[in-house]
């Protein structure tokens, strides 16, 4: 309320304080049109303002067909729920195995909300059945069937973040299938 004060502030006349002149209009029936319009103005010019100062267009060096993977044809494995901490979440391992491989050609991606904003998850190899741990998201995952590449945390439809939520920053991760390790890109 403070800050549209102050940008309201900035749009009174010489003769005519905003706020008092609400005050004034709802009392005496006067300046009501006036009053709620520039209060209506200050308030949209503030919220587009503050909407969009923050925003930044994503646009990485690499793209997910920097990083191919061929994908696999054979049959898939039984889910293998060895580690304790993968079992926790057995029931969203499951149902998300049954969608198939959707990423880097032969595993399967599966992400769960574990907070708000959180998102974990993990990949299922289908060819064995193992689990392995993915990087931990805010706001969700990006990914292909055809690629290693992941993007945590991507942007919008538009490609645009906001540059002022820092735990909502989009970091693009690249699976190294020999270890099942994935490393961040930090050079974007």
């Amino acid at each position: 309320m403070a800050d549209l004060r102050k940008t309201c502030h900035k749009m009174e006349s010489h003769d005519y304080n905003l706020w008092e002149g609400i005050e004034t209009a709802t009392l005496a029936g006067k300046n009501m049109n006036r009053s709620l319009s520039i209060l209506f103005f200050c308030f949209l010019f503030s919220t587009a303002f503050s909407q969009e100062a923050g925003k930044v267009k994503f646009q990485p060096k690499v793209k997910f067909s920097n990083y191919q993977a061929i994908i696999y044809r054979g049959a898939i494995a039984k889910l293998e729920l060895k580690n304790p901490e993968h079992r926790r979440f057995r029931t969203a391992l499951r149902n998300g195995y049954k969608s198939g491989i959707n990423f880097a050609g032969h595993y399967c991606l599966v992400y769960w909300g574990c907070g708000s904003p959180c998102q974990s998850g993990a990949i299922i190899d289908v060819t064995n059945g193992q689990v392995y741990d993915i990087p931990s998201a805010a706001v969700g995952y990006n990914f292909k069937k055809n690629s290693r590449m992941l993007i945590v945390n991507p942007p919008d439809s538009n490609s645009y973040y906001d540059r002022d939520v820092i735990y909502a920053i989009p970091e693009i991760y690249i699976l190294n299938d020999s270890t099942k390790k994935f490393s961040c890109l930090r050079d974007l």
